[in-house]
């Protein structure tokens, strides 16, 4: 599931944002998830 998750966020939001925002907004996630 972990990897599914790390995923989805890096290449959906990497797609239409840069790569500082999917970190800061996967960094968020993750709590979430976990």
């Amino acid at each position: 599931m972990k990897c599914a998750a790390q995923r989805a966020p890096q290449t959906v939001l990497g797609r239409h944002e840069p790569r500082k925002r999917v970190e800061a907004h996967h960094a968020q996630l993750v709590p979430l998830a976990s």
